[in-house]
């Protein structure tokens, strides 16, 4: 009798790489720089904060009309509102804020008035909603 062989699933890889975990009462959250650990680590200690999601998918048409899906680095859901958080270096931020990920992240924040911040490397929030 011949051993039937199974085909593997496959599995799609995620477009970024994780770099670490930090453990926050008792649950691990993942980050990809250096500056999203410590923005998101600002956001763990804070009172008001309820919950942090890191994996959300926010659907944006790019230029040519093609539906892309942006991961922002997390959602924050306070006691007083939600936000979409957002963290940038400053080398990178003048080419963000004029792309079609940013303005696609604005009108989806919009749609379900959610706030949107975007925080870069010196320390400065920029607001959007």
């Amino acid at each position: 009798m011949a051993v039937r062989k199974r085909k593997r699933r496959a599995v799609k890889k995620k477009h970024y790489k994780i770099r670490g975990y930090v453990r926050y009462r008792k649950i691990a959250y993942s980050y990809r720089s250096k500056l999203e650990k410590k923005v998101l680590l600002s956001f763990l200690k804070r009172k008001e904060v309820i919950k942090v999601q890191l994996e959300v998918a926010v659907p944006y048409l790019d230029s040519t009309g093609r539906r892309r899906y942006c991961r922002p680095d997390f959602l924050v859901q306070t006691i007083e509102c939600t936000m979409v958080i957002e963290a940038k270096g400053s080398h990178l931020l003048s080419d963000y804020l004029s792309s079609d990920k940013h303005k696609g992240t604005i009108l989806w924040c919009q749609e379900r008035n959610f706030g949107y911040r975007v925080v870069t490397s010196e320390g400065r929030i920029l607001k959007f909603r």
